[in-house]
């Protein structure tokens, strides 16, 4: 997509970064030939929300884009900045991340501006819905750890523990075997993300200590 928007809008560099967990901004895409000609001391392609400045961090500090072309001031080592223009991603008011370029050859017109925020408002949603598929995939990962750990632990107890003990053990794990294990395959199949929500909230309701202590038998 970087590379479109550098060739549609004749600029030398760019990058579309997004915001991570942290908050912080995370440019995986920066063009990747200003790398070895960029002086800047412990460069990254990281930017913690404490450090955001410069044009860039206005632009996502006020949610709202900026073209400037001239008088654009860089810190020592930076690469020369004739000019530039640089649009928030927001998403349902959500600040998602953000797309900048630099260098255009002449300068970034309101016509430019307006292509850009029209690309921007698309790209938007679509890494919204990416960044929230990452962190249910993230949640069904740690659930499906869980549930392996705690079967494992099931099975550790049932070995050694005393007949009324194995009793209790067996029958938690039959319950899991009926209450949890159905819902966990299908979860792991694909789903959409209020469909895999549901599921876990199953999973968790199904698994809560009062659920299981009334499963112990008599």
């Amino acid at each position: 997509m970087l590379e479109i928007l550098r060739l549609r809008f004749q600029s030398s560099f760019g990058y579309i970064g997004y915001i991570d967990e942290n908050g912080d901004l995370l440019c995986p895409s920066m063009t990747t030939n200003i790398w070895q000609k960029c002086r800047i001391p412990h460069k990254s392609i990281l930017f913690a929300r404490q450090e955001w400045g410069g044009l860039w961090g206005q632009s996502l500090a006020r949610r709202r884009t900026i073209r400037q072309n001239s008088g654009l001031k860089t810190p020592p080592g930076h690469l020369p900045l004739d000019n530039t223009l640089i649009v928030p991603l927001l998403a349902d008011g959500q600040l998602i991340g953000q797309i900048a370029l630099a260098n255009g050859d002449g300068s970034y017109s309101e016509e430019d501006q307006e292509h850009l925020e029209s690309f921007a408002e698309f790209i938007a949603f679509v890494l919204k819905i990416y960044l929230e598929k990452e962190a249910v995939d993230q949640e069904l990962r740690a659930s499906i750890i869980k549930l392996e750990q705690t079967t494992i632990a099931l099975d550790v107890m049932i070995d050694n523990r005393d007949e009324n003990q194995k009793k209790l053990c067996r029958s938690i794990r039959a319950a899991f075997d009926r209450l949890v294990f159905p819902y966990h395959d299908t979860v792991t199949t694909g789903h959409t993300k209020k469909e895999i929500l549901t599921l876990l909230e199953i999973i968790k309701h199904n698994t809560a200590a009062d659920r299981l202590s009334s499963l112990a038998p008599m």
